[in-house]
């Protein structure tokens, strides 16, 4: 499949207006979506383009789980190189860091980001409860994300920038764990499921930083950290992925099929015009 998706807007504006839910391909016991969460298109599109990266991968090698990892890092780079900004995709990977689940170099970047110390709680503590849960299946990790985001949206001391890359950060978390549940956890431990998670929440927290960097540049912040967040997400899934030698095809979730249902769903991904989908080949 190859297409042109062009936006046409130019404001940076995203949210999700109440509607039907996403009908994902593959079924668990229920939706990852909350739609009170109005940068949850940062995790439909993180499963989006961490399926065709790893579809490609499983396409393009014979076994992509022993290729070296910096191949991996460059394959994931053009990967992105040929659907979004080309400046914000190159600082989001100028992070070679294979260290995935560190968060000492979390806390570097939340700091670098002027987070105040409860928005730092808000991630931190989030990560712990993940970490520490036992496996019995997605719906326990669904409500405690959940009740997370809500805690975010009714806190009106954090800045925009912290509420934003916050709900981005759970966003991913919420949808990556589902994405991983069915084909990892149900004959292995949570951390072996889970920890990928994790893996991907963080990598969109350090993309969100890139990202911002080079969207408030040219006077799109917001843009730029929702691009940057799902990039950076979408490379430590697949580096963690790598690691446990999880790249495989799980899922064979068509980009389209997701692309529409955003549309139904009244997903509003408006980013500025030279930021888009195009000549993706699964």
């Amino acid at each position: 499949f190859a297409g042109a998706f062009m936006s046409s807007c130019t404001e940076d504006e995203y949210s999700m207006e109440n509607g039907s839910e996403i009908e994902y391909s593959y079924k668990t016991t229920m939706s990852p979506v909350n739609r009170l969460n109005p940068n949850d298109s940062i995790g439909v599109l993180h499963n989006i383009h961490l399926d065709s990266i790893i579809t490609l991968l499983c396409d393009n090698y014979a076994d992509a789980n022993a290729i070296h990892p910096d191949t991996l890092h460059k394959f994931v780079e053009n990967y992105f190189l040929n659907i979004y900004d080309r400046d914000i995709i190159k600082e989001v990977f100028k992070d070679t860091d294979n260290t995935l689940n560190d968060n000492q170099s979390i806390d570097s970047v939340l700091t670098e980001l002027k987070f105040s110390e409860d928005a730092k709680e808000i991630v931190f503590s989030l990560l712990k409860t993940i970490e520490g849960m036992e496996n019995k299946g997605y719906s326990p990790y669904y409500e405690v994300i959940c009740k997370v985001e809500k805690d975010i949206l009714s806190n009106q001391s954090f800045t925009t920038t912290e509420e934003q890359i916050l709900l981005s950060f759970t966003s991913v978390l919420r949808h990556s764990l589902y994405y991983w549940y069915e084909p990892i956890s149900l004959a292995k431990s949570t951390p072996d499921w889970a920890s990928i998670a994790l893996a991907d929440a963080r990598g969109a927290i350090k993309g969100a930083k890139a990202g911002l960097r080079v969207g408030s540049a040219v006077g799109h912040p917001a843009a730029g950290t929702a691009v940057g967040a799902v990039a950076g997400a979408a490379l430590k899934s697949a580096k963690k992925a790598h690691k446990t030698n999880k790249i495989k095809k799980t899922k064979g979730l068509h980009p389209v099929v997701f692309i529409a249902a955003l549309a139904v769903i009244g997903i509003i991904f408006k980013i500025f015009s030279n930021i888009w989908f195009n000549n993706i080949t699964i």
